[in-house]
């Protein structure tokens, strides 16, 4: 019922104004010591007036321990009643400033997968990445860089001192002379990457740099995936960490040899058309993979299976990430949001907190949940 049926519901029981409902209106309703009251079983609720509705909001909601919706309501409804009573307090609560700094969503996480283009040759879209920093090594590297090809999952494993620009460019450079030039670059927001002489290097090549969210690491998700696997040998291997820059050949060997379960063949076989030879130090494999002839047409088809298997991979992966999250609420400019507080660690409590910052006005929606 709306504010202005109360109105009529005033008059009728004033005998001010006759209604063919004027019956029903007497035996929901009473009007007693100039206050209209609405009859629930045996009790009489009061009908709040829309001027102080807002305020005895404030009372149930705020100043009652920032209940939810059911328990606001539930208190509210031990003395009062008006017209769209839960909507009223669902839309106060949801607006309560308090309550989005504070309180964490229940229920699945918003979010969907979105799947991007990817183009089925060899080093046209590269996933970068640094790892690190982690101990040093007998050449005083800390750090390695980690470049994957998006389509064959070839992984490039370069152990560096540092997490700068300039390494960056050596590897990409080192690339180039094997594969040519990448049309994309898929990076973080880390310093190396977003620095005037990267950039410059992408716009001087004509390389698309497409930089990821902050906080995003899945967008980056197929290299994070191999720092993953990188991180889990380092760590098995911990007594070699001082010749570690010799093993980062092998890492690199290994990965590239292994089945993807995606593509269902080895990052070498999308890429290279020829069997290539071990590193494995042993004769009997070397005399195996001796045997082997190149078979050119073998990869053409290989690479034909890989494009069709991915694309059903992301298929399944997109329906069963969507399956596990709640569609994410679309955000237009001038929209209100919290952004979620991510404080530093400094070795005191932050349990209490705010959980989000905010509210900030949203000034262009960039699409995909961004």
């Amino acid at each position: 019922m709306q504010d202005s049926k109360l109105k009529t519901v005033r008059q009728v029981l004033k005998g001010e104004l006759h209604s063919e409902q004027g019956k029903q209106i007497k035996k929901e309703y009473e009007f007693k010591n100039n206050c209209l009251y609405r009859r629930d079983g045996n009790e009489l609720k009061f009908v709040l007036p829309a001027t102080v509705r807002g305020k005895m909001l404030q009372l149930y909601h705020d100043q009652m321990g920032h209940y939810g919706v059911e328990k606001t309501l539930q208190r509210l409804r031990r003395d009062f009643w008006f017209p769209g009573m839960r909507k009223f307090t669902k839309q106060y609560v949801a607006a309560c400033v308090e309550c989005c700094h504070n309180k964490s969503k229940g229920g699945k996480t918003e979010g969907e997968l979105h799947v991007d283009e990817f183009i089925p040759i060899p080093f046209a879209t590269l996933h970068i990445d640094h790892l690190g920093p982690i101990p040093k090594s007998k050449r005083q590297n800390n750090h390695l860089i980690v470049a994957v090809d998006a389509f064959s999952k070839f992984v490039v494993v370069r152990a560096v001192r540092n997490a700068k620009t300039q390494p960056v460019i050596n590897l990409l450079n080192e690339l180039t002379t094997f594969f040519g030039l990448s049309k994309r670059i898929v990076t973080d927001r880390g310093t190396a990457f977003t620095s005037h002489r990267f950039e410059q290097y992408c716009r001087d090549n004509h390389i698309q740099h497409i930089k990821n969210a902050v906080r995003t690491p899945q967008a980056n998700g197929q290299v994070e995936r191999f720092n993953r696997t990188i991180m889990t040998y380092l760590k098995s291997n911990t007594e070699n960490n001082k010749n570690r820059d010799d093993q980062v050949r092998k890492i690199q060997w290994e990965l590239n040899t292994q089945k993807n379960k995606t593509t269902g063949f080895t990052p070498n076989e999308l890429v290279f058309d020829f069997e290539l030879r071990d590193l494995i130090p042993n004769r009997l494999v070397e005399v195996l993979h001796d045997e082997k002839f190149p078979v050119s047409d073998m990869t053409v088809k290989k690479r034909r299976e890989a494009v069709a298997k991915i694309h059903e991979q992301r298929q399944k992966w997109k329906a069963r990430f969507d399956a596990h999250h709640r569609q994410p609420p679309s955000y237009k400019e001038n929209y209100l949001v919290v952004i979620e507080n991510a404080p530093a660690a400094t070795g005191e409590s932050r349990k209490l907190e705010p959980r989000y910052w905010g509210p900030y006005v949203v000034r262009r929606s960039f699409g995909r949940d961004r």
